[in-house]
């Protein structure tokens, strides 16, 4: 990606073209209040906390585009007092207990280094809250509209639980299903309480106001629930795990986590966690040594391979496994993933793989995994599961799929039967997470009727991967011309479903 420099109360910085002053700024090593803005989402400009000077314009940081050899101005006697009466505007509607000394988020801590005392905090109270979620407590008094946490439920977790409701000075985040947080779509991904900025979101318990980006030393480490390999960070205390957190620099993960990895490391602690291996005797589970049960169970392996021979032992792969746990358990290299976007499968070891196996419970998954896999990245055979009898048409070999075996195939057969003596394989699980499978239809009053493929304008990370014309696939090519009646299955790891329609229609 290209970059520009612009300058920053005098110090040249570069940042990444498109980027917003905010960035540049922060780059610059100066700290602004930015109590609307998340860089995990798209900026709102609503909190006007940010105020700079730029080509003699006081803008919002946020939501202004740096322009190459910008000059920016940030430390102005009148600009620190214009942010620090938006940051009282914002704080005098809360109760004195959001800015006591010990509240966490980022208001407070802004309001502490600044000078801004809790008597600025007159609001009365009174609005309640929400305790009935087990991971997720609401405190209405707290919440300043800022709407970080509806667009991180939808921008980023892409469940779209959430709203903001009311008008006015009364305006607060609620569920968007009416009722309460447990009776919500929620999911419980945490990624609301790690973007709240002044603690009316926030995790019960001893986690309570720590985030990815205010948190105490922590420990980093790989999530093991299961592959796709989300960095995190675990925060204790006394030898006990008091949170984890998302990592925001994680590579794969990017500061977000699901409901597994963030919140469900209670059996760490608990009285029925395994901590040694158990044998059964005489019908009974007893404890045992390592070395005592793994023996047994290689016993009982050569048992069963010299009764019925090699077909009589097989393997199960997993998500939940890491690549060296799989690693010489199965006839070949083995890659488990949990997403089909084309980092990952680049990261995935699909580029290099002989074989990648789509192995997901959903044909339209496996279908786009496969398509993805040959025609993007060349891979030499391509295998799926066929779920549903009636789609193995979807599957035809002039779509690349080289092996459609049905659901019940066990995977050793599938993978002897599609490889042969192939030693590479890469198995693909697709999650909506990670990619978006979108259908759009083209009318006769489309924009995209009678235009060739290759004049759409598409998203950036969006690929359509077929073409559907009178019922049946066709391999999309960049001169095909489309034509009322098409149907078109689009992926895409970036784009809203409504960019993607508005390149069609």
């Amino acid at each position: 990606m290209t970059g520009i420099e612009i300058q920053v109360d005098g110090t040249s910085v570069a940042v990444a073209e498109g980027a917003s002053l905010l960035a540049a700024v922060r780059a610059a090593g100066i700290d602004l209040p930015a109590l609307c803005s998340d860089d995990r989402l798209s900026p709102a400009g609503s909190c006007r906390t940010c105020l700079v000077r730029a080509g003699g314009r006081i803008v919002a940081a946020c939501v202004t585009p740096a322009a190459s050899g910008a000059h920016v101005e940030t430390a102005t006697d009148d600009l620190r007092q214009l942010r620090r009466e938006a940051v009282q505007v914002i704080a005098s509607a809360l109760p004195p207990r959001a800015l006591a000394d010990g509240n966490p988020g980022e208001l407070a801590e802004f309001c502490r280094s600044s000078g801004i005392g809790p008597d600025t905090a007159q609001g009365a109270g009174g609005r309640g809250g929400d305790d009935s979620h087990p991971y997720v407590h609401l405190d209405r008094d707290l919440c300043i509209a800022c709407g970080r946490c509806v667009r991180m439920c939808a921008e980023v977790q892409g469940t779209f639980a959430l709203t903001l409701v009311g008008r006015g000075a009364d305006t607060v985040v609620a569920p968007g299903t009416g009722g309460s947080w447990a009776e919500s779509d929620c999911v419980a991904c945490g990624g609301c309480v790690d973007t709240c900025p002044t603690g009316a979101l926030t995790e019960p318990g001893p986690a309570r106001g720590l985030t990815s980006a205010h948190r105490p030393a922590a420990t980093r480490t790989t999530c093991g629930y299961c592959g796709v390999g989300c960095a995190l960070d675990v925060v204790t205390s006394d030898g006990e795990v008091t949170a984890v957190l998302p990592a925001r620099d994680g590579p794969v993960n990017q500061g977000h986590a699901c409901v597994k990895g963030r919140f469900a490391h209670g059996y760490l602690t608990s009285s029925e966690r395994l901590t040694r291996p158990l044998l059964r005797r005489d019908g009974r589970l007893e404890p045992a040594g390592w070395d005592e049960a793994l023996g047994h169970v290689a016993r009982g392996l050569r048992a069963a391979v010299a009764a019925g021979g090699p077909d009589a032992v097989a393997a199960i792969s997993s998500a939940r496994a890491t690549n060296t746990e799989l690693e010489g358990r199965l006839p070949v290299r083995t890659m488990v993933g949990d997403a089909c976007e084309p980092t990952f499968l680049e990261h995935a070891g699909a580029l290099t793989a002989d074989l990648v196996i789509a192995t997901t419970g959903n044909d339209e998954d496996n279908l786009v995994i496969s398509l993805l896999a040959k025609r993007q990245f060349a891979v030499p055979r391509v295998a799926a599961r066929v779920n549903d009898e009636e789609n193995t048409w979807l599957f035809d070999q002039n779509w690349g799929v080289d092996t459609a075996v049905p659901v019940a195939t066990p995977l050793i057969s599938l993978i002897e039967e599609a490889t042969g003596a192939t030693d590479t394989v890469a198995l693909l699980r697709l999650s909506k997470a990670g990619v978006d499978v979108i259908e759009t239809a083209i009318t006769p009053r489309s924009r995209a009727a009678g235009r060739t493929l290759a004049e759409i304008a598409l998203p950036a990370g969006t690929v359509i991967a077929t073409v559907i014309r009178e019922g049946r696939p066709t391999v999309p090519a960049p001169g095909m011309w489309l034509q009322p009646g098409d149907e078109l299955l689009v992926v895409s790891h970036a784009a809203t479903e409504r960019e993607i329609h508005a390149a069609f229609q």
